[in-house]
């Protein structure tokens, strides 16, 4: 698939911005210099969601086993968070994280209260 490559890496960049997020309970940063430094004092509502985004499909579709479990135990770890997200790009990115994640895991309530609630915030 074109493009595919890029989808990945930047899916991954992702996936290690809310790592980082995780650890220090903020939102993701994603504007990182060269010398490991951050360009903003804060993470934004928009990287959680694309995060999010990132480690579901990760989840679902990463050729590695250990990366699939790795990626979804993080996705479960991030959600929470997005319960005080509101906006609807936001919303709509963690929509997409959610479909493949509940494909790997569909027996998670949080997971499915939180696709109600993403749902909810881009429809109106």
């Amino acid at each position: 698939m074109p493009g595919h490559e890029t989808v990945v890496i930047f899916g991954r960049y992702d996936a290690l911005a809310v790592f980082e997020a995780l650890r220090n309970a903020l939102p993701p940063r994603l504007q990182g210099e060269f010398d490991r430094t951050w360009r903003e004092d804060q993470g934004s509502e928009d990287s959680h969601g694309r995060t999010l985004w990132a480690l579901g499909e990760c989840s679902r579709t990463d050729a590695s086993p250990l990366r699939r479990r790795w990626a979804a135990a993080l996705f479960a770890q991030a959600l929470p968070t997005a319960i005080n997200l509101h906006s609807p790009r936001t919303a709509a990115f963690t929509l997409l994280g959610l479909d493949s994640y509940c494909a790997v895991v569909p027996d998670n309530l949080r997971a499915r209260e939180q696709a109600s609630y993403s749902a909810m915030i881009v429809r109106h």
